[in-house]
């Protein structure tokens, strides 16, 4: 199956020097010279003109082995676009051509005179170098280190996918984002790799959705954790207009004052329900929560309350599932602090056989949103509901209670509101 993570995996590019030295020594060593040496002594006379003749050439051979060896292992190690670590005027090198063409590319696109492409270590090519790790925010060597070929790379394709007209408009939205420059040049190199794979397959609408996401404010001040996880969450599915539309407004809402743990906590369930619409549009709502109440308003006290309980609810899926519904229903924000936690307290001990669906909670505020259910005292609340989860699906005993619970009789009654409570379960037909 293919990876889809956004900066999940990062190419590993070796060193050249510790790279060469390894495969160097491990096949022409010097104990292995030394042995095939002795047993060449004990084979031929030493003292004799013609063996000594014939044991030196043989060491130049080893020696000249050994050294091809080595360039051969150094140009293997090397990757496609990197400079060997030569002296300025050695030999030419089509590692060194490679990468000069590439600075040429990025440099003619940033209005800058080319250098001499002629695969040499050359004082204009470290100094190119510099320029280039100057202007992409990578520590100025003059070296073409792995972040800086890997930078390299991802400035050429993104010159070649903004000189294609299919995919121009999207890529120079994209580079001008606050949220691709934040980006760092690992998880840049795999979102450009990614769209160079919808480009092939002439899957432009996935470019859009995903260059959507990046682009909307607050995505650049995501935690890099969440901006991965985000960006995976359209990965999975990146012709999903929804999603991408979905994930965009958590970037630009209250969802970014939420701690890292929060946001990645919802952000991976939010990958996987799968493209569950009612699911997310759930545990969005829950997620975009503000602190502040709205005036005269009741509100949800803290950013993280809610997510907070809902990470450390039972460790059952129908439970959080369920919990998910009710924080999602219409009315339920509206309601007092303690009416809320009463409802989401009781949930483990109500709803014991398996999911609610988005019917059921709906008649659960029909019965919690009464004017009059929150002014009950607690004891009595907890009765209505209870009676209401023996048959949650059942729309009308659902009304029943929210008639008796703006009942006064009912309200100041303090010794037959139990049978009551029975008597309507019993005379309420499904």
């Amino acid at each position: 199956m293919a990876d889809t993570r956004i900066g999940g995996q990062t190419p590993n590019i070796p060193s050249p020097t510790t790279t060469n030295t390894t495969e160097t020594t491990s096949e022409v060593s010097p104990s292995s010279i030394g042995e095939r040496q002795t047993s060449t002594d004990r084979q031929e006379p030493a003292n004799t003109a013609l063996a000594q003749k014939m044991q030196a050439a043989e060491n130049k051979g080893q020696h000249n082995l050994s050294g091809q060896l080595m360039r051969h292992s150094l140009n293997q190690a090397l990757p496609t676009g990197s400079a060997p670590p030569t002296q300025a005027g050695g030999s030419a090198h089509p590692g060194t051509l490679d990468m000069q063409h590439s600075l040429n590319k990025w440099r003619a696109e940033n209005n800058l005179k080319p250098i001499k492409e002629d695969g040499l270590d050359s004082e204009d090519t470290r100094n190119a170098i510099r320029e280039f790790q100057r202007q992409n925010g990578i520590k100025e060597s003059g070296v073409p280190t792995p972040e800086t070929l890997k930078s390299l790379a991802t400035q050429v394709d993104i010159i070649a996918l903004k000189n294609n007209p299919s995919t121009a408009a999207h890529i120079n939205k994209l580079v001008n984002s606050e949220g691709f420059k934040k980006l760092p040049p690992d998880v840049q190199s795999d979102v450009i790799n990614r769209f160079k794979q919808y480009a092939a397959a002439g899957e432009l609408r996935n470019i859009g959705n995903m260059v959507n996401v990046i682009d909307q404010p607050g995505f650049a001040n995501f935690p890099l954790s969440s901006k991965k996880l985000m960006l995976d969450t359209m990965a999975a599915r990146p012709d999903d207009d929804r999603l991408a539309t979905n994930l965009s407004r958590m970037a630009g809402s209250p969802f970014g004052k939420l701690d890292e743990t929060s946001q990645n906590w919802a952000l991976n369930r939010i990958k996987s329900y799968g493209g569950d619409r009612n699911k997310i549009t759930s545990l969005l709502v829950i997620t975009s929560r503000t602190t502040d109440p709205p005036p005269g308003r009741p509100h949800l006290p803290g950013k993280n309350e809610m997510l907070t309980r809902l990470m450390n609810y039972p460790p059952d899926t129908d439970q959080v599932e369920n919990m998910v519904k009710i924080l999602g229903a219409s009315g339920f924000s509206d309601l007092s602090v303690d009416v809320q936690n009463q409802i989401l307290d009781g949930l483990p001990s109500r709803f014991t056989t398996g999911q609610l669906s988005y019917g059921e909670a709906a008649n659960i505020m029909i019965l919690a949103t009464s004017p009059q259910f929150e002014k009950l005292h607690p004891d009595k609340r907890d009765e209505m509901m209870n009676t209401l989860a023996m048959r949650p699906w059942n729309f009308k005993l659902a009304n029943v209670l929210r008639e008796l619970a703006e009942n006064g009789r009912f309200q100041v009654d303090k010794r037959t509101w139990r049978q009551t409570l029975e008597r309507v379960d019993a005379d309420t037909p499904d």
